[in-house]
């Protein structure tokens, strides 16, 4: 009796009621990848019925499914893999989970596409609603700007005889301040809206090194020294051009705190289930005082080199809708410490 035939029994015996129960799609192949049996859900799900079909490859009926799968002998190894495959033109996420059996395997899927939406529709409420805190203190950060140019409107409206010196001063104030309005409404715009990004498995070094490059061509990143240590293991699920923003912001901080010379420090460790990053400066370091208040809006002591004190507070946003966390601590040694911890990406039994 081969493999097949023992696993027959059990078909019969236990697992097609059990299978026909279920609220999932069920596949049961045998160790040599033959379908042996699709509960009902599964054949209206792919509008097939098995007993018709002549070709019982399991590589062959669900090529997106088997092209996720790892493992030496794919459909016999125990593991959950995501997948996104197209059903009349529409994306459906779904996650397969494989389970041995005597002599076979059975793959439930699992249909995520609406808890993909939710998810996507909660992030941009959580988005919106910090955007909302947030404006609560744009009126008072704009009101300074503002002021300042309608007093020097009035100055400049009112009086005659004005001397040169004092009418370019008056310009370069206003223009200051419309400069500083401009990156305000530039940081909310960009906080504000949705990535379109798909998530994706990634490393976070290749989110840093992204990072690296961008800083490199603003004229601070030209002069601050970045040493980089890396982790390979350090695999993240999700959108690798927001944690790449997250670290263009801590490297910008560092250097307008450095004021263009010193040393940026980036290391990347993994401890388990949990991805750990770090960036430290060489710079004069926050205040003790000051540790719990650099991520709320407008907070900064960076004024006179143009900081909206922005960057943080949306770093912080991007950090925590991906599961992780973020901290600003004061280095023993001295200058800035920025730790973030992330959700590590697990790796399928097998890779």
């Amino acid at each position: 009796m081969n493999a097949t035939q023992t696993l027959i029994p059990t078909l019969k015996g236990t697992l097609v009621p059990f299978a026909e129960a279920t609220p999932w799609p069920v596949i049961v192949v045998d160790a040599a990848g033959r379908v042996l049996y699709l509960n009902s859900l599964m054949e209206n799900a792919r509008g097939m019925s098995l007993s018709h079909l002549v070709e019982r490859d399991f590589v062959h009926l669900f090529p997106e499914y088997a092209a996720v799968l790892v493992g030496e002998v794919p459909w016999m190894t125990p593991q959950d893999a995501s997948v996104v495959r197209t059903h009349k033109g529409v994306p459906v996420h779904e996650r397969v989970w494989v389970r041995r059996l005597p002599h076979g395997a059975c793959l439930t899927v699992v249909d995520e596409t609406r808890i993909r939406e939710l998810e996507t529709s909660q992030a941009q409420t959580a988005r919106l609603a910090s955007l909302g805190f947030m404006l609560a203190s744009v009126s008072h950060e704009i009101g300074n700007p503002l002021a300042a140019i309608h007093s020097m409107l009035q100055i400049l409206q009112s009086r005659r005889g004005l001397s040169p010196e004092t009418t370019e001063r008056g310009l370069n104030t206003m223009a200051a301040s419309v400069r500083r309005l401009m990156a305000i409404s530039r940081k909310l715009n960009s906080f504000s809206r949705v990535s379109s990004e798909p998530p994706s498995d990634f490393s976070l070094d290749a989110a840093i090194e992204e990072a690296t490059t961008v800083f490199g061509y603003d004229s601070l990143g030209e002069t601050v020294e970045l040493i980089h240590h890396r982790d390979p293991d350090a695999r993240l699920f999700g959108q690798l051009g927001e944690l790449q923003q997250v670290f263009y912001n801590l490297f910008l901080n560092a250097a307008q705190a450095m004021k263009g010379q010193g040393i940026i420090t980036v290391r990347v460790w993994r401890e388990g289930a949990v991805v750990h990053a770090s960036v430290h400066d060489t710079g004069p370091g926050i205040p003790t005082q000051d540790l719990d208040k650099v991520f709320e809006p407008f907070y900064t002591t960076k004024r006179k080199v143009g900081s909206t004190g922005l960057g943080l507070s949306i770093s912080q946003e991007i950090v925590q809708e991906h599961g992780g966390s973020i901290r600003a601590e004061a280095h023993p040694n001295g200058g800035a410490l920025f730790h973030l911890c992330l959700p590590a990406r697990q790796a399928q039994e097998g890779e």
